[in-house]
């Protein structure tokens, strides 16, 4: 849905102000029907471009630290990526969300990433 919103932006910015009413009446109507809140709420928040789902800057960094890279940095060892999924499982826990693909990046904060490694991981 982002993908198909900033085409139309970048068309039709009147159009586009129409599609985002609509799935915002869409969404409403899914909350009274019972789906889930938080489910809802990435939905929008993706669509409408206000966060970035930590699942998706993981496979970029994967991507652009991988073997096959050939970006100026060298490649991250198995135990690296390893050692990142674990954190990664850790800060999932940390802000009480089932996993990355719950979780923007712009949630972590400065300080929540301050209190992540000085007060939980200890």
């Amino acid at each position: 849905m982002r993908e198909e919103l900033d085409r139309v932006r970048a068309t039709d910015p009147k159009t586009a102000e129409a599609h985002e009413l609509i799935i915002t009446d869409q969404l409403d109507a899914a909350e009274r029907k019972g789906v889930d809140k938080k489910a809802l709420q990435r939905y929008a928040k993706i669509a409408f471009r206000a966060g970035y789902p930590l699942d998706e800057a993981l496979r970029a960094y994967e991507v652009a630290r991988g073997p096959e890279s050939r970006s100026q940095f060298a490649p991250l060892s198995k135990q690296t990526m390893n050692d990142l999924g674990c954190a990664i499982k850790h800060l999932c826990s940390f802000m009480q969300v089932t996993g990355p693909e719950a979780l923007f990046m712009q949630d972590v904060t400065r300080q929540r990433a301050i209190t992540f490694r000085y007060e939980y991981l200890p």
